[in-house]
């Protein structure tokens, strides 16, 4: 493709074609552009739009001629018809939870039923369309992955990241996850499996209701990285179960 036709975008993100061979072409600040070939074979701008704010993650042209684009930055999934000049039909915003736009695709390729699935920025997969609510699939950490806690009498695990987010799963089910504004690098269980606790990298400890994952108590321990949790289990029948901490000094 002559550089001289093409417009000056600071890199393409991603490819797509018209059912008629037309090339699509999305770029890192946010533009649409649209290919036609000339009577000599040469390509030529047809048209461009601005679809984002910022970055396209991915193109995705569906089988009755709509245009999806997903938004990385402004975590937006937009519809376009491209039978109407690519007129907007609609468009979403994904919660913040759930990441920007990284990939799209159709659940059923060659269906015009508009259902797609969506890898966001944050290791997760939703499902839906622009016409109903997306729903999650998997569930992710989006960074490191630093604690890991076993409830002491079921077939639970909590999980806590760089993410500031912390999970509980039973198996490979995820039964919530709750943002608790700092990133998690230990977790501990209550003895009774009622609460956990989890400490921070910046010295933060938050206890957390393990039935519904809603944040009982934040405290700041100390300035440092809370970088071990631990409840004392009690031993005798009157006893109740203390918190035990460490930190890297």
């Amino acid at each position: 493709m002559d550089d001289a036709t093409n417009p000056a975008r600071t890199f393409v993100t991603c490819v797509q074609f018209e059912p008629d061979g037309d090339v699509i072409t999305a770029d890192s600040d946010g533009f649409i552009t649209i290919y036609s070939v000339d009577a000599d074979g040469a390509y030529f701008v047809r048209m461009e739009f601005e679809a984002h704010n910022k970055a396209i993650a991915c193109l995705v042209m569906l089988s009755e001629g709509t245009l999806i684009s997903g938004g990385e930055k402004d975590r937006k999934i937009a519809a376009w018809d491209s039978l109407q000049n690519y007129k907007r039909i609609t468009d979403i915003k994904l919660p913040e939870s759930a990441g920007g736009v990284r990939s799209i695709y159709p659940q059923r390729p060659g269906r015009n039923d508009g259902n797609i699935y969506v890898g966001t920025t944050r290791n997760n997969i939703l499902e839906g369309s622009l016409q109903r609510r997306f729903n999650q699939v998997i569930f992710g950490h989006g960074k490191q992955l630093w604690a890991l806690a076993a409830h002491p009498d079921d077939e639970v695990f909590a999980t806590g990241g760089h993410d500031k987010y912390v999970a509980l799963w039973r198996r490979q089910k995820l039964i919530w996850t709750t943002s608790v504004g700092y990133e998690i690098i230990a977790l501990g269980f209550h003895p009774y499996g009622a609460a956990l606790a989890a400490g921070s990298s910046e010295g933060h400890l938050i206890v957390i209701n393990a039935e519904n994952g809603a944040t009982m108590l934040t405290i700041r321990v100390c300035g440092s990285p809370l970088n071990a949790v631990e409840f004392n289990q009690g031993k005798g029948p009157t006893e109740t179960p203390s918190l035990s901490l460490s930190l890297s000094i």
